[in-house]
């Protein structure tokens, strides 16, 4: 199989190196595919991580400098910003041979999109164009997939989390008109995890026991009770203090063996937390609470006995 990734699935972690790139990397190994880089999706990633590094380098730099002058014992200097330049050379490198170790199949020009299918598309506002007859570079994307596929002697996925190809969870049904056009050489996909979802064996239930062992909660309860605290606080509108973690049970999961030393798990659990809130009101009180809340948690791991951090979506 032959992968190829939109310019907004590099984006969500330019390193390659998280949960879901990792579980694809292994996936690639197993089945002997590969990921195929287009040079323009190259270029919109690189350029748009520069202007990202760029504009959040700056906003740093100013609330470093407001900060340094509040050291007492010593001033800690100006913020050196980074290079960008070297920064995008770098990542022209990850591209090319990302972390997992499997080189990319690069192509420097896509071939067989024809500009008047591209107007006709957007003129009649046929996904992925939008109804203002807008979004013509997913457009010139989608049909280059397409093409692509008639010559790649082998399945083609597409990755991206592009609105314009979705409706909701699903396909659009002019892209399903599309991929049905193929006769299933192409598939589509939202995210790296619903692809692996979908090429995974049979799912199974997660019992407690895989949780203790592959995912103890004590390594995700100083990220859970973090973000518990802030939307605690932005819920209530006060300053959470003594936020404390007194009860978590797992109500539900499944389980996705991607390969002999790789799992993929959806696990939902049930958790109760007691805290103090100072009320950010008119004659300020304190509040003691205690409150419950389900969440999801999704975790993979290369190496079943050193699990990766999980993400966590609450």
């Amino acid at each position: 199989m032959q992968i190829i990734l939109d310019a907004n699935v590099y984006a969500t972690d330019y390193r390659m190196k998280g949960v879901s790139f990792r579980t694809l990397f292994e996936y690639l190994r197993r089945t002997d595919s590969r990921i195929v880089l287009p040079r323009s999706i190259r270029e919109e990633v690189i350029l748009s991580y520069g202007r990202r590094l760029k504009a959040e380098a700056k906003e740093f730099a100013e609330v470093w400098n407001r900060y340094r002058y509040l050291e007492l014992d010593y001033d800690r200097g100006l913020f050196d910003k980074p290079d960008v330049g070297d920064a995008q050379k770098a990542l022209r490198r990850i591209l090319r041979k990302p972390f997992g170790g499997i080189p990319t199949i690069f192509v420097a020009q896509m071939e067989g999109v024809s500009v008047e299918e591209v107007f006709i598309r957007g003129a009649r506002r046929k996904r992925p164009a939008n109804e203002q007859g807008e979004e013509l570079r997913d457009v010139i994307i989608w049909l280059w997939v397409l093409s692509y596929s008639d010559t790649a002697g082998t399945q083609v996925a597409f990755i991206s989390g592009d609105s314009g190809f979705w409706a909701k969870d699903a396909p659009h049904p002019d892209i399903q008109h599309d991929l049905q056009s193929k006769g299933g050489r192409v598939s589509i996909y939202k995210t790296i995890d619903d692809f692996i979802k979908s090429h995974a064996p049979a799912p199974t239930p997660v019992t407690a026991e895989w949780v203790e062992e592959h995912l103890p909660i004590q390594t995700i309860e100083p990220e859970l009770l973090q973000k518990v605290s802030a939307d605690l606080a932005k819920e209530l509108r006060a300053i959470i203090r003594d936020l404390t973690l007194e009860h978590s049970e797992l109500t539900g999961g499944t389980l996705f063996q991607i390969a002999s030393d790789t799992e993929f798990a959806e696990l939902q659990f049930k958790f109760a937390f007691r805290f103090n809130a100072l009320l950010d009101r008119p004659g300020q009180m304190w509040a003691s609470g205690f409150g419950r809340m389900g969440g999801i948690l999704a975790s993979a791991a290369l190496d079943p006995r050193q699990p990766y951090p999980p993400s966590l979506a609450l």
